[in-house]
């Protein structure tokens, strides 16, 4: 009963700290007197996507943890120091500047407005950031300001590679941070290791045995993919060529989507990243063409050109 009453208390608590965080009046007005609409969708999207900061809870009891940064600008070098010395607070915003970059919404942005201070930890105070629509090649595009002493000045956003597709493109400054993002990767690939680690450990030395523990649940969903993925869609002669790589993205994905599901992790939504998935899909395209021409040799790339032809 008491264990009962434990979990109640715990799974509670887990709903309850992020309901204070996320659009009450008091969050929409910045603290100047204006009552916005509460966008559930917008508060959504905003604790899911990458940030260089990762937040566990936005609520009654903020709980935030910093990043390794790691900035290039053509102009003036490396910076590379901790995501702490922004001073995150609510909605993820910096309350101070380092070196003339700034923490909006989890993200770093560079000052490009002469007069800012440049250099060292200058604190900016709370609710800086404003937002405007301004004309650029003939497209309405979102702009940030930070406010410091009664001025505005012009933020960049990290350089992006997207061509101006989606908004971005080639700024004042690189992010080669280690994000949100990259630390679920990196959290997701270390237990995928431990685990199959473990799962061959137990075959190893206990091959006569049924499967129990991790590996009772591996084998299940390996078995399922190879015979129901692997076999009727590559075939029998050829899927084994295949198989590591189909399995580490199949595993790699779930791993990804079921950290995401936990309440009190943050949230992540890796694989909703464009660029993870860009990636990922670049390297099966160059696997599976680089495995075609070993097996088929120049057939291949002549069948191309004929579909294209």
């Amino acid at each position: 009963m008491k264990h009962r009453n434990f979990l109640v208390i715990l799974i509670s608590l887990i709903y309850l700290f992020p309901a204070f965080g996320s659009g009450t009046p008091d969050d929409s007005s910045h603290g100047h007197g204006e009552v916005t609409k509460f966008d559930p969708a917008a508060t959504a999207i905003h604790h899911i996507s990458d940030a260089n900061v990762y937040t566990l809870s936005d609520g009654v009891i903020p709980f935030r943890i910093p990043l390794p940064t790691i900035l290039y600008a053509p102009d003036k070098g490396f910076d590379i120091f901790s995501s702490g010395k922004f001073h995150a607070g609510e909605h993820e915003d910096g309350h101070f500047s380092y070196n003339g970059y700034v923490l909006h919404h989890g993200s770093v942005h560079r000052v490009v407005d002469t007069g800012f201070p440049m250099e060292g930890n200058i604190e900016i105070g709370h609710h800086s950031f404003t937002h405007k629509t301004e004309e650029k090649n003939g497209k309405k595009v979102d702009v940030n300001y930070v406010t410091y002493q009664g001025k505005e000045y012009r933020l960049d956003a990290r350089s992006t590679l997207d061509g101006g597709i989606l908004g971005g493109g080639i700024t004042s400054f690189y992010d080669f941070s280690i994000s949100k993002n990259v630390l679920s990767m990196i959290l997701v690939s270390l237990f995928l290791f431990w685990a199959f680690r473990k799962a061959a450990k137990s075959y190893k030395e206990n091959p006569d045995k049924a499967p129990s523990g991790i590996q009772g649940l591996i084998e299940p969903m390996f078995t399922f993919i190879r015979d129901e993925v692997a076999v009727p869609f590559i075939g029998k002669e050829k899927y084994m060529r295949f198989l590591p790589l189909l399995m580490s993205i199949f595993f790699f994905v779930l791993g990804l989507n079921l950290f995401g599901q936990i309440p009190f992790l943050g949230g992540t939504n890796v694989t909703g990243n464009l660029t993870v998935t860009m990636i990922m899909a670049l390297i099966v395209f160059l696997s599976l063409t680089l495995m075609a021409k070993k097996i088929t040799g120049n057939i291949y790339f002549g069948c191309l050109m004929y579909q294209f032809l």
